[in-house]
C-alpha cells in the first residue's frame, strides 16, 4: 500500500514538471556563501582544499560564490587559538585570534596556502574544530584540561555574538574532536583519548547546547564508518594515530563532506542557499526527479543520498513557509493550480505512507535521528 502512494506521489510530480519548467522561475546566483573553518592540523588537512572540493561536489558554485578558506596551523591549541600562546606554524608566526580573524581576515583561502590572500571572507559559517592537542598536553600535566574547559568558554562567548565587518552574524558550527588511537609504545595517546571521551567532548556538546552552536558530532560519525581505523596515517605512509593521512587523505574527503553536510542541513529545503524557502527551490528538485545521475545539494538532494527523490519533496514541504506555498500557487492560472495542488497533496500523503514503511529499513538517512 506504501509502495503505491509513493509511485502516485511520483506521477503527481511528473505531471507537473513540464508545466513548471515552461515558467518563468529561475534559480539565480544569489551573492556569496563562505564557510570558514578554524583549528589545528586536523583542521588543516580538510579546509580549504578538500572542503571547497566537496561544495563543488555539492554543485553550489552553481546557484552562488562558494568558497572555503580556514584559519589554521598544525600544532594549534585553545591557547594559540585565542592569540594567547604563539603560532609557530603561522605565516609569519605570531600572536594571533583564530575566531577574530575567521570573521575580519585575513584568512587562507584554496590556492594560497600558506599565504592569506583573502582579507575579509564575510563568512555564513564558522567551523570551530579544536582541543586535540590540548587532550596530547593534558596527558602529562592534568591541569590543562581545565585550561582547555576555560579556553572553550572564552571561544564559545566570543563568537556567540561575533559579527563581521559587514554586519553579518555567521552561524556557527562547533565539532568533537576525533578518536586518539592508540600508540603501542607511548601511553599518552590513550590517555589523551580517554580525556576526548570523558571530558572534552562532553563540554564541547554542552556548549552547543549553552550557546546555541550547532554541534558537529565528528567523533560519533567518523566510529560509525567501516574500517575508519584504516584512514589514520600522520606521515601518509605508515598507520598513525591523530591524522588521517592514509591512501591520500580518504579521511579527510569523508571529514570534508560531513562538515559541509553539517552546515548544508541547517538550510534544508534552500537549494540556491538564500536564506528563503521557495519555490524557487523547487525547480531544480523537479528537473532532476529520479535522475539516473549522482545529483547534489544545488539539485535538489537535501538527504545527501546522491538522488533527487520523494525524501527531498518532503524535505522542501517541510521548509516551506505556508504563506509563501500559498503565494505560489495563487500565483499559477488554472488549472495548473489544481494540479500543483494535487501533486503537493499526494507527494504529501504519499510520502507519509512511504516513511512509514522505509524508516524502519533505515532506508532514508534525513529521516533517521540527527547526524550530528
Amino acid at each position: 500500500m506504501a509502495l503505491h502512494a509513493q509511485r502516485a506521489a511520483h506521477w503527481f510530480g511528473v505531471a507537473v514538471i513540464a508545466i513548471l519548467s515552461q515558467s518563468c522561475w529561475t534559480v539565480l546566483s544569489h551573492g556569496s556563501f563562505h564557510i570558514v573553518a578554524t583549528g589545528d592540523s586536523i583542521t588543516t588537512g580538510l579546509a580549504p582544499n578538500r572542503l571547497q572540493s566537496a561544495m563543488l561536489t555539492q554543485g553550489l558554485s552553481r546557484v552562488t560564490s562558494a568558497q572555503a578558506y580556514s584559519v589554521a596551523s598544525g600544532g594549534a591549541t585553545s591557547d594559540t587559538y585565542l592569540g594567547l600562546a604563539n603560532d609557530p606554524n603561522g605565516n609569519p608566526p605570531r600572536f594571533h585570534n583564530f575566531a577574530w580573524e575567521a570573521l575580519n581576515g585575513p584568512v587562507d583561502a584554496f590556492g594560497s596556502y600558506p599565504l592569506p590572500q583573502v582579507l575579509t571572507p564575510e563568512p555564513d559559517a564558522v567551523v570551530v574544530m579544536i582541543g586535540t592537542n590540548d587532550a596530547m598536553r593534558a596527558a602529562t600535566n592534568p591541569p590543562l584540561e581545565a585550561n582547555y574547559l576555560s579556553n572553550l568558554a572564552t571561544i564559545a562567548t566570543y563568537l556567540q555574538s561575533a559579527k563581521t565587518p559587514a554586519g553579518k552574524e555567521p552561524k556557527i558550527f562547533i565539532a568533537t574532536l576525533l578518536p586518539i588511537l592508540e600508540h603501542p609504545s607511548n601511553p599518552a595517546y590513550l590517555a589523551a583519548n580517554q580525556i576526548i571521551d570523558d571530558v572534552f567532548n562532553p563540554a564541547i556538546r554542552q556548549t552547543a547546547l549553552d550557546y546555541g552552536f550547532h554541534l558537529l558530532d565528528l567523533n560519533q560519525r567518523i566510529q560509525a564508518q567501516p574500517n575508519w581505523q584504516d584512514w589514520y596515517s600522520d606521515d601518509g605512509q605508515n598507520p598513525g594515530y591523530v591524522h588521517l593521512w592514509a591512501n591520500g587523505g580518504m579521511g579527510y574527503q569523508w571529514l570534508a563532506s560531513e562538515v559541509l553536510y553539517g552546515v548544508l542541513d541547517t538550510y534544508a529545503g534552500d537549494t540556491n542557499l538564500d536564506g528563503e524557502n521557495n519555490m524557487l527551490d523547487l525547480q531544480p528538485l523537479l528537473a532532476n526527479y529520479f535522475s539516473p545521475q549522482n545529483r547534489g545539494w544545488a539539485d535538489g538532494d537535501f538527504n545527501h543520498d546522491g538522488k533527487v527523490d520523494g525524501w527531498d519533496k518532503q524535505i522542501w514541504f517541510d521548509h516551506l513557509p505556508p504563506a509563501e506555498a500559498a503565494r505560489y500557487l495563487q500565483s499559477i492560472p488554472e488549472p495548473t493550480t489544481a494540479k500543483l495542488g494535487l501533486w503537493a497533496l499526494g507527494t504529501w500523503l504519499g510520502n507519509i505512507a512511504y516513511s512509514r514503511w522505509t524508516r524502519r529499513a533505515g532506508r532514508c538517512r534525513f529521516q533517521q535521528p540527527a547526524r550530528f
